[in-house]
């Protein structure tokens, strides 16, 4: 955005993912992309990136692929609505949609 004048989420994403010194940066924004249109009104279970990450074969390494999105910003624990539906459940940054 600094150079183009454009926000560009996935951009932004997979930058901040390397920068968090993921490996796999690509891999992990394509599973983002995926939570992203499995999840409903920008919020994904854990269900939901579990699924994707067998797709993209990153379910070995769940737990931290989840830390470093937390960890970015690009998701966020929603305790609130998790108290309500009695389950974990994470809300998408809205800025990167």
């Amino acid at each position: 955005a600094e150079e183009s004048g454009e926000w560009n989420p996935n951009y932004a994403v997979e930058r901040c993912l390397k920068e968090a010194g993921e490996k796999e940066a690509e891999k992990v924004l394509d599973l983002f992309n995926m939570v992203k249109e499995m999840g409903e009104r920008g919020v994904v279970t854990p269900d939901i990136l579990e699924k994707a990450a067998e797709k993209l074969s990153l379910i070995s390494r769940i737990g931290t692929v989840i830390a470093e999105l937390k960890g970015c910003g690009i998701i966020s624990p929603c305790l609130r609505e998790a108290t309500k539906r009695g389950t974990l459940i994470y809300e998408v940054n809205p800025s990167l949609y």
